[in-house]
């Protein structure tokens, strides 16, 4: 249901009889009723909406709010009645189309809804409100292909129409992939722009919508044939790709890709290091491709496999490099080809190099490969510190985490605070508290395990303006942290390196505590979530991310192999790994193809992470509710990785079914094994001092 309106446009200083005599002038009466209805006291505003109509019948303003008012009730077929009366008389009243598709909704009438939106459009073409309401409905209808069409078309006229592109964007990762098409290529360009759009959530769905370029589907294909390995190749590879935006611009915002574009990549590479290490007489042009490929690279920690050949050429490369910086001109073809293999900072003459004057085109790779990491270096000593690091394990995992810091990630995410932790809940789509608490300057809430700092920016900007306290193993990891928080303007981030067994030394109480993916690498998970409960506050929340025994069966059976071997997990055995899942991958393995889909595959550091963690737990949702039961915690609801879980989940059990039952969705998981992937993410409360938990 629409706001209610805070304004109105000036009116006829017309007289209208009130219910209970006297007269006032209409403006006024719309002040009553629109007073009246905030307050929810409907009836009373019902009266004013009627005193109105008996002066203004075909009022669409009244009709429209009285339409209001019968929905608020549950009278959904009076509200019908007169929103219907409403439009028939003012088509052009949006809002009053979108209460009467409301309504539709509330009564069940999936197809009359649509009937309502598609006349609204008519009478109003291209309206932004109702073609993302449509869009909405025919994705909840199934009709996914549908709704992106419709957004599409709108958006190829409306391209500067902020909320239409977020929704072209939501539907578009939803939906499968869309035939080329150069409109749809800016439009993806667009939307990597907004500041509300997370570019890793983009990568895998644009790289599958290029993979129908033919542009690039032609030198996917001429990479494979003879032709390949001629000098020239890349020169020419390069040239065609730098005019791909939506191309250009995945690559310098991600790492995560496919496995096909992955292989296009990783060959285009050591065809450039054949060509600039063979160079022509004819000097070649620097090109963006080139520059975006090392930026990508420098992204996912240089996971691409390196044959033998090409680690000498890269090493005389590294040589040449060095010997010719101080003497004469840099030659920035070899130098970014260098940086698709290795960090800038690897080069002993990485400082002159970055010194300016150079091409406004290399900027964001001097950035990215030294002015970044120099500055993550002063800020190192800045970070505050909880107290000395003295558990066996945690001192384990943090050498692991600080070798580098991951995962690197690029474009902030700006998203919409949110006023209460109602409304936080709402986002997942759960609900449950007995009693709200509005978000203000007051509130205290802790990231446990902040890493690099994606989690703490977005719950820094949900949970404005209140205070976050974000506390990581890892100096490296918080430097980039603090680093990118800067970067974002949020000010509203404390960063702390410790223990996260240690957070009763913060000497706080906090509202909301979220740590996902960290309990699991502890020694003692339950000791550390122990750790977590005894500053949460009673009647706080906690966010909670568990990796899952099932969905994880075969990431520790391949781990268990790889330990009985004896592998040491460095940079080139990695690779190596790598490259033979792959191939068994696209050899058919059933067990290896899980892999292609777990975005951390495609990062070295990650892959480490994945695959020679030197500790992890693992557990079925019965296993949490024992562990949520222990800890005088109360369940709330699941977070759902795919939005159509819910409704499975609601279909296959029916008339029992219960989204608050972790029993429940232990069976749903039995039946999909690999549904949490990710991880099982939940939100639990711990009850407040007069509050028993159920039984």
């Amino acid at each position: 249901m629409n706001n209610i309106r805070k304004g109105f446009r000036s009116e006829k200083a017309q007289m209208i009889y009130l219910p209970g005599g006297g007269r006032a002038q209409l403006a006024q009466v719309r002040t009553l009723a629109v007073t009246a209805h905030k307050a929810k006291a409907f009836k009373e505003a019902e009266s004013y909406y009627r005193a109105i109509l008996r002066a203004l019948p075909a009022d669409p303003w009244t009709l429209n709010y009285l339409g209001l008012t019968f929905h608020a009730q549950g009278q959904q077929d009076q509200a019908k009645e007169v929103l219907e009366k409403a439009v028939r008389a003012s088509p052009q009243h949006i809002e009053a189309w979108i209460n009467l598709a409301n309504v539709e909704l509330a009564l069940g009438n999936l197809d009359a809804c649509e009937r309502v939106l598609k006349a609204a459009l008519e009478k109003n073409a291209g309206a932004t409100q109702l073609t993302i309401k449509l869009a909405n409905l025919l994705s909840t209808k199934g009709n996914a292909l549908e709704a992106l069409a419709l957004l599409t078309s709108t958006a190829f006229h409306r391209p500067d129409d902020t909320a239409l592109l977020q929704a072209w964007g939501a539907a578009f990762i939803q939906a499968v992939p869309l035939p080329h098409d150069a409109r749809i290529d800016a439009l993806i360009c667009h939307v990597l722009s907004l500041p509300s759009t997370w570019a890793s959530s983009y990568a895998r769905p644009v790289y599958r919508y290029l993979n129908k370029h033919p542009v690039i589907m032609d030198w996917m294909a001429r990479q494979l044939s003879p032709e390949a390995g001629l000098s020239g190749f890349y020169e020419d590879a390069a040239t065609a790709l730098s005019v791909i935006q939506p191309l250009i611009r995945m690559m310098a915002l991600s790492s995560a890709i496919d496995v096909d574009h992955e292989a296009f990549f990783t060959s285009l590479r050591r065809q450039q290091l054949e060509e600039v290490s063979n160079p022509s007489p004819n000097a070649a042009a620097l090109h963006p491709f080139s520059i975006a490929l090392a930026q990508f690279c420098f992204n996912n920690d240089y996971v691409f496999f390196e044959t033998a050949e090409e680690k000498a050429q890269l090493a005389s490369l590294k040589a040449a490099i060095e010997n010719s910086v101080a003497p004469g001109e840099i030659d920035w073809r070899r130098v970014v080809c260098f940086c698709s293999y290795r960090p800038l900072t690897d080069l002993s003459v990485a400082e002159r190099i970055a010194q300016p004057p150079h091409h406004e085109a290399l900027q964001d790779l001097v950035n990215q490969q030294f002015a970044e990491p120099a500055a993550e270096g002063k800020i190192k000593p800045t970070v505050a510190k909880l107290r000395p690091i003295e558990d066996r394990v945690s001192q384990k995992v943090q050498g692991m985490y600080e070798s580098s810091p991951y995962p690197r990630w690029t474009k902030p995410c700006v998203v919409n605070p949110v006023a209460s932790f109602a409304q936080a809940l709402a986002i997942d789509g759960l609900s449950g508290l007995s009693q709200d608490r509005p978000i203000d300057a007051q509130t205290r809430i802790l990231v446990a395990g902040c890493g690099t700092g994606q989690h703490s920016m977005l719950t820094g900007g949900r949970y404005r303006p209140a205070q976050v306290t974000a506390v990581d193993l890892s100096l490296p990891s918080l430097a980039y942290a603090v680093r990118k928080s800067r970067e974002c303007g949020l000010t509203n981030i404390d960063f702390f390196q410790g223990d996260l067994l240690d957070v009763g030394h913060l000497s706080q109480q906090f509202d909301l505590i979220e740590s996902q993916g960290v309990l699991h690498h502890m020694e003692d998970p339950m000791r550390g979530w122990k750790a977590l409960v005894d500053v949460l506050r009673p009647g706080g929340l906690m966010k909670i991310g568990l990796y899952s025994r099932r969905a994880r069966k075969t990431i520790f059976d391949l781990r268990d192999r790889y330990a009985q071997e004896g592998i040491i997990p460095g940079a080139d055995e990695v690779r190596a790994i790598r490259r033979d899942i792959i191939a068994r991958a696209n050899s058919g393995d059933a067990n290896m193809q899980l892999f292609l889909t777990i975005r951390d595959f495609f990062s070295l550091n990650e892959t480490i992470d994945l695959l020679f963690h030197l500790q992890e737990s693992v557990y079925s949702p019965v296993e949490i509710a024992a562990m949520i039961e222990t800890l005088g915690l109360r369940f709330i609801g699941m977070c759902l990785p795919q939005n159509n879980f819910r409704t499975i989940f609601l279909a296959e059990h029916g008339a029992d079914a219960d989204l608050t039952s972790l029993r429940q969705w232990d069976a749903f998981e039995q039946r999909h094994p690999n549904a949490f992937i990710g991880m099982l993410t939940f939100w639990v409360m711990k009850p407040a001092g007069d509050e028993t938990l159920p039984v």
